[in-house]
């Protein structure tokens, strides 16, 4: 496992200098494990470690992964806001845009979505988006029945999910700023981060619509 610690050393340096505890809470770092760089969350403990005379010898440091913790509740706080009342929401259109709006608020989980609508022929249309602008090759306004890409309509119009490798040429640049929130644009991220990071893959799942009663 390897990462980028070098932000913990002010941390060590307060706790030597000032024979004070501290800590730091979920604190986001990008590491190379499983071969490849993880977004993942720890939380870190500073001690002093004092010799017989009371002098600060060293730091005990206590780490605690809690990466589970905090995509769940990511999660969970996604899916609340989706399933809040949006008060007056009434055409699918307002339907639409409030959804895209909720999904935006979680950038780390969610880098971009597309919402796109069937016609009865099979092909489909972009009705909403986030996180990714309109002119980006990624999101095409018109999806064709049955095409196989940038997006398959065929497994989603049989109401199967598909997840799809994004390292190809078909979906352009999208690079996106992790953990920061970074809106994919054309060829670049619109606010670049010192992590810039690539989705390397993307679910397509089928959403059904609740018949009507």
């Amino acid at each position: 496992m390897a990462g980028d610690l070098g932000g913990l050393r002010p941390r060590v340096d307060s706790v030597l200098h000032d024979g004070r505890s501290t800590w730091d809470e979920a604190l986001v770092l990008f590491l190379e494990r499983s071969g490849y760089t993880e977004e993942s969350y720890h939380t870190f403990s500073y001690s002093p470690l004092r010799d017989e005379s009371g002098d600060v010898v060293g730091v005990l440091c206590v780490v605690s992964e809690e990466t589970q913790r905090v995509v769940t509740e990511r999660r969970m706080a996604t899916l609340r806001e989706l399933g809040s009342d949006p008060g007056a929401v009434r055409a699918e259109a307002q339907f639409l845009r409030f959804s895209a709006e909720q999904l935006a608020r979680n950038p780390h989980g969610l880098p971009f979505t597309l919402t796109y609508l069937f016609r009865e022929d099979g092909s489909a249309r972009l009705a909403a988006s986030s996180g990714i602008g309109r002119d980006h090759p990624a999101a095409p306004d018109e999806l064709e029945a049955g095409a196989a890409g940038p997006w398959p309509t065929a497994r989603a119009w049989r109401g199967r999910t598909s997840v799809i490798a994004l390292d190809d040429g078909r979906f352009g640049e999208l690079s996106t700023a992790c953990g920061a929130g970074g809106r994919v644009g054309p060829g670049r991220p619109d606010r670049p981060s010192p992590h810039p990071c690539s989705p390397g893959g993307s679910s397509v799942p089928p959403l059904a619509r609740r018949a009507a009663k």
